[in-house]
């Protein structure tokens, strides 16, 4: 009886050490999978966004307004997030006529405009 009792305490000894053995390697003697140093080295540089100028109503536009510059303006929006049918200038825009209400912030496409 007395050997069996030694033995699971030689065999929890045993597994606790390579647990701890396991968790330092992971932590401090592994090199991190992202590229970066653990102790401050080099960071790598960060991309740049690619910005894209979009269109948006900046007031509330009621239906068959005529648009004009006032009522509208401009935000940054990424190249990947681009949606073709955006308009990217005032002059798109200017003297159309919104199709349904606009609230302000909408990015104006060219489903929601019709020429005047």
């Amino acid at each position: 009886m007395r050997r069996g009792r030694i033995f699971f305490y030689l065999a929890f000894i045993i597994i606790v050490g390579l647990v701890a053995a396991f968790m330092i390697w992971q932590r401090f003697l592994q090199p991190p999978a992202d590229g970066t140093a653990v102790d401050g080295g080099s960071i790598p540089a960060q991309e740049v966004a690619d910005l894209v100028d979009v269109v948006v109503v900046a007031q509330q536009v009621p239906r068959g307004t005529i648009l004009n510059e006032t009522m509208l303006g401009m935000i940054q929006v990424p190249r990947k997030t681009f949606i073709e049918g955006w308009f990217r200038e005032y002059a798109e825009v200017v003297d159309r006529r919104a199709k349904f209400d606009l609230g302000p912030g909408e990015i104006l496409a060219a489903t929601m405009l019709v020429d005047s």
